[in-house]
């Protein structure tokens, strides 16, 4: 059964173009890490300082993986200092639901 987290983020208006920047470069290093199908973030459409993230993992060992990547600790370092709000949800696949049949 898969796992995602989605991590809803808030910044403020002077920080945003850099945490967009952060956010492409860290999709391209996570979606490296073992048992990540996917990692993907998304900008509002209607606030262009709310970004979400969709992070697909094959279970927990995966998201362990994920947390232990260097990239992460300086990731939410240079988010903490530009004051953004995350709110992280954990989520679990319902049984018998269509899974995502490997990297997308």
């Amino acid at each position: 059964m898969t796992l995602t987290i989605t991590a809803n983020i808030t910044i403020p208006a002077e920080h945003a173009s850099a945490l967009r920047e952060l956010l492409v470069e860290a999709s391209h290093v996570y979606t490296k890490d073992n048992g990540t199908l996917a990692w993907m973030v998304h900008v509002s459409s209607q606030n262009p300082n709310d970004f979400i993230i969709v992070e697909v993992y094959e279970n927990a060992a995966a998201i362990d993986t994920h947390v232990a990547n260097p990239f992460y600790r300086e990731f939410m370092g240079k988010a903490k200092g530009w004051n953004a709000k995350v709110d992280v949800k954990k989520w679990e696949a319902l049984a018998g639901g269509v899974e995502l049949p490997g990297k997308l």
